[in-house]
């Protein structure tokens, strides 16, 4: 883990010298980064579910696609569950997709992340993985500067590497996703077995 923090940082300096030089940041133009929770839901639901995630994780996106749309159907959308996406990185490739997710408002953030996860197949495999992960910005309404900026704001991805330990110390964390119920590790991240937790939970 420690080797991967290490190789982060140099990634971090590679595309920074790749992006062009701009005058301001987005911060200061009012357009983001974006450094709070990604969470759906109401905020004081009794049951908070959080997934510690990475852009690349194949299984992640099929929880995306699979299991996501039935805990928004039942416990999200009704009020019982807030359901909280943080970054957990596992290479550069999700860094480069996490900051631009970030880049944004908080609005750009939720469905950034969703897209991400929801169409891996797409942009992880392009012939030019950071050009695809740029258009699906520019798809949520990011400009080229932005994201530029954005690849460059070391501090951005120190707070998703911080993001990233911080959930491998508190949860033991050693693969993704992993899934918190309340504070417990899910076992079984089937729709079932949260379902299960959940409904403890409301208990």
């Amino acid at each position: 883990m420690k080797s991967f923090f290490i190789c982060v940082f140099i990634v971090v300096t590679s595309l920074s010298v790749t992006a062009q030089d701009t005058t301001g940041s987005p911060a200061e133009q009012g357009i983001g980064p974006f450094i709070g929770e990604v969470a759906y839901g109401d905020p004081k639901a009794p049951v908070e579910v959080i997934e510690y995630a990475s852009l690349t994780c194949h299984v992640c996106g099929n929880f995306a696609e699979r299991t996501f749309p039935m805990l928004e159907a039942d416990y999200i959308k009704t009020g019982k569950v807030r359901f909280v996406i943080r970054h957990f990185l596992l290479n550069r490739v999700d860094l480069a997709a996490s900051v631009i997710a970030r880049c944004g408002t908080e609005d750009q953030a939720q469905k950034m992340v969703k897209k991400f996860l929801e169409t891996q197949e797409d942009w992880m495999h392009a012939e030019k993985p950071l050009d695809a992960i740029m258009a699906i910005g520019k798809d949520h309404g990011l400009i080229p500067m932005q994201m530029q900026m954005c690849i460059r704001n070391q501090d951005l991805a120190q707070k998703l590497i911080d993001m990233t330990k911080a959930g491998a110390e508190m949860y033991k964390i050693r693969g993704t996703p992993t899934l918190v119920v309340n504070g417990m590790v899910a076992e079984d991240k089937s729709y079932a077995g949260l379902k299960k937790m959940i409904e403890a939970a409301l208990k």
